[in-house]
């Protein structure tokens, strides 16, 4: 998920400052960065077309002093600074640091002549390269002065050193989370007689989280050793110091966490289903997530029920770090019934990178609490689809079970989550989308061989208009079940995705009555035209509209588009509110896909590809020609276009529904 993360690091932490003028702020300089750093000896972070604003400020000979925030989840130390004219005005961030203010010092000049220059990280150089000397009669390791030489002159050591003797060197440095933020840019002379922020160490954090006053302001986390007044490109490292690992700015350390622990590891197995199979997950995990945030809270709602949860938290257990450990704990145990193939990926995650973002490792239980299992629960037979395994959410009997499991676990988190899930299981196993498989096609009970999300309300595809002949394709207005293959010599017909929810399904947010209320005009397509446009389209795609197409069409990629968006622009003002805008979209996604869904069952309208293959099967004309194909002559009954044809029925359009309601969440 490193993408993600590069979104979401961008919230700036707040610092002290001197009472002199920042040049850099004035000038209007991009002051900060954030990026997934390691595997090159260098990079840049910040482009001479930011730096050069500096131009007009800055006085050739004159002493410049800069401050940052850097948080760092490198195992190696790197270093910040500015490349050729720069004079090479750097800072060293040490190994793993956990601190948020490092101080860019220099007494010689600074970009000679006004030319800005390229601001950069470098890596340790000799913790970023090693390499050894290859000949016919082995191998050997290049001396320590050889390499430090060959990397300080920045050659390129991969160079030939006799007829059959070469030297190899491997980039050994990780990949890792670096966050630079609030750079300031100050005349060493004013700084010099000014208040400068205090870098004395505070006490460390301990392994054990503890609740935070606070969770829209950064607690303070310091360095064990304080870095000095004065570095060095190389400073030696002391073996003695142990460093607590760094703690990425709040809030994005949580949200990291979420991302990290939770949305990137499901996410490949969300998107092996159909569109509405996975917008009915999405919104169950992010339902989820919201009653973590709803049972340690003194008033927020259940995201199901629009109630106060039957599980509460007393008031001392209110914090961010019980939240967001029950909302891991919760996804985790959610992966044990559906969506296995991801549990591993969560466990991996937890595991590598929790402990960077938070300063621990979040605790998660193998097993279902044995508490928890004598409700009835039971995840062996949940994979099975057996309805009996679940609890029953509108049942007081089950709520006061499971509410008195965690209160006997002391509501610890990792307990919490599992009794959350449980809810969401008991909840998707009666939402009318027959995800168990435990109704027929007709609605009646399978005694046998169940078939998650089967259709419960006998729907099959229809070939002839009302009064119209089955025997001419030209009256074919309901929709037609098109051939697909799996490119190794597998052939099957569409069947219609999940036909019944749009009456079948429980709403999240709308009432019954206002999804019956909500339809859609019929369309009354003139069919010829329609599909003569819809050939013209393909055939004028561009490289930019295909990525465009591509983008737009995995919704995935849209909400964490536009989630990332908002974090980067700082428009939450916590980690709770991130949260409470992600069930909101989701939940909206999810009644907007039900009430289209209901409509195009309604209509049952033909989809484009069906009436050309059949009504200009023989017409030859230009249009796309498939992968890497481009644009050819081909025939009518060859026709596809540029994306995979959904199995469902054509009106309305289930993206521009769904998308229409995203925008007016958002926009309100």
């Amino acid at each position: 998920m490193s993408k993600v993360l590069l979104a979401l690091a961008a919230a700036a932490a707040a610092t002290t400052q001197p009472n002199c003028e920042d040049l850099w702020g004035k000038a209007g300089v991009q002051s900060s960065a954030s990026f997934v750093f390691g595997g090159v000896k260098g990079q840049g972070i910040i482009g001479t077309s930011q730096t050069n604003k500096l131009k007009p400020y800055l006085t050739y000979g004159t002493s410049y002093t800069m401050e940052m925030t850097a948080s760092s989840t490198c195992p190696e130390e790197f270093v910040v600074g500015f490349q050729g004219g720069g004079g090479w005005m750097f800072t060293v961030v040490p190994t793993s640091w956990q601190g948020t203010r490092t101080m860019v010092e220099t007494s010689t000049n600074v970009w000679p002549q006004n030319q800005a220059s390229l601001m950069t990280v470098r890596s340790s150089l000799k913790a970023a390269m090693s390499c050894r000397t290859v000949n016919r009669g082995g191998d050997r390791r290049l001396g320590e002065d050889e390499e430090d030489r060959a990397l300080s002159e920045d050659e390129d050591p991969r160079r030939e050193l006799g007829d059959n003797s070469e030297t190899v060197c491997n980039l050994d440095f990780p990949r890792c989370n670096v966050w630079i933020q609030d750079i300031k840019l100050y005349a060493t002379s004013c700084y010099d007689t000014t208040a400068a922020p205090t870098k004395a160490p505070t006490n460390a954090p301990t392994d054990k989280p503890t609740a935070q006053p606070s969770y829209t302001t950064s607690p303070t986390v310091s360095p064990t050793v304080a870095p000095t007044d004065e570095p060095t490109p190389k400073p030696t490292p002391t073996t003695t110091t142990q460093v607590v690992p760094p703690l990425p700015p709040v809030p994005v350390r949580y949200f990291a966490t979420l991302f990290d622990c939770v949305i990137g590891p499901v996410i490949p197995a969300i998107k092996n289903e159909e569109t509405p199979v996975q917008v009915r997950y999405t919104a169950l995990i992010d339902s989820m997530t919201w009653n973590c945030m709803a049972i340690y809270s003194p008033t927020w709602k259940d995201a199901l029920t629009k109630q106060r949860p039957f599980m509460t938290a007393p008031s001392s257990k209110h914090d961010t770090e019980n939240r967001i450990q029950c909302a891991i704990a919760a996804a985790h145990h959610f992966t044990s019934v559906y969506l296995t193939e991801s549990r591993a990926g969560i466990e991996a995650a937890v595991e590598s990178v929790s402990a960077n973002y938070l300063g621990y490792t979040i605790p998660l239980q193998e097993e279902l609490y044995p508490p928890l299992e004598a409700c009835g629960l039971n995840p062996r037979r949940q994979r099975r689809g057996k309805l009996d395994a679940f609890v029953d959410p509108d049942s007081a009997t089950d709520q006061a079970c499971l509410a008195a499991a965690v209160a006997g676990a002391g509501y610890d988190p990792s307990i919490v989550g599992q009794a959350v899930a449980e809810q969401i299981f008991g909840f998707g196993a009666r939402d009318g989308w027959n995800s168990l498989g435990d109704l027929d096609r007709d609605g009646d009970d399978c005694t046998a061989n169940q078939r998650p999300f089967r259709d419960t309300t006998s729907y099959s595809p229809f070939a002839g208009a009302p009064g119209g002949s089955a025997q001419d394709p030209a009256t074919w207005t309901r929709w037609q079940a098109l051939e697909e293959d799996t490119d190794e010599g597998f052939f099957f017909f569409q069947e219609h995705v999940t036909p019944h929810i749009g009456t079948k399904a429980k709403m999240r947010v709308i009432s019954d009555a206002d999804r019956a209320a909500r339809t859609a005009p019929a369309p009354n397509y003139d069919y010829p035209a329609e599909a003569n446009l819809a050939i013209q389209r393909v055939s004028a795609l561009t490289d930019r509209l295909k990525a465009e197409v591509e983008w737009y069409d995995d919704k995935l990629n849209v909400l964490i588009t536009i989630f990332g968006t908002l974090m980067h622009t700082q428009k939450f003002k916590s980690f709770e509110h991130g949260c409470a805008y992600l069930v909101g979209y989701t939940n909206s996604e999810y009644d907007a896909t039900v009430v289209v869904w209901k409509e195009k069952r309604a209509h049952d309208l033909i989809r484009p590809t069906s009436w050309i293959q059949e009504n200009f099967k023989d017409d030859e004309f230009l249009s796309y020609a498939g992968p890497y194909e481009g644009i050819q002559t081909i025939r009518g009954k060859d026709w596809v276009p540029y994306k995979r044809v959904m199995p469902h029925s054509e009106y309305p359009s289930g993206s521009a529904c769904i998308c229409k309601g995203i925008q007016q969440f958002t926009d309100a």
